[in-house]
């Protein structure tokens, strides 16, 4: 659900919120690329200095329009 909201959000960020760990939360996100579970498009971006190796993510919704263009 806090990815619906279409911020940013770092995987500790998600974990605080959403509870778990960072390998939970990151493997949901995982998760909502499949078919299964909507197919939707998880965005991906640094955020501050690209030595720090911070990503942030963002959950694209797809609408059914998009879905039957996608998969048929």
């Amino acid at each position: 659900d806090l990815l619906k909201s279409g911020l940013w959000y770092t995987l500790q960020e998600l974990a605080a919120q959403a509870g778990g760990s960072e390998a939970g939360v990151s493997a949901r996100c995982r998760d909502l690329r499949k078919r299964a579970f909507g197919g939707h498009v998880i965005e991906r971006r640094r955020r501050g200095a690209p030595a720090a190796g911070l990503w942030e993510y963002k959950m694209v919704i797809k609408t059914n329009i998009q879905k039957q263009t996608l998969f048929g």
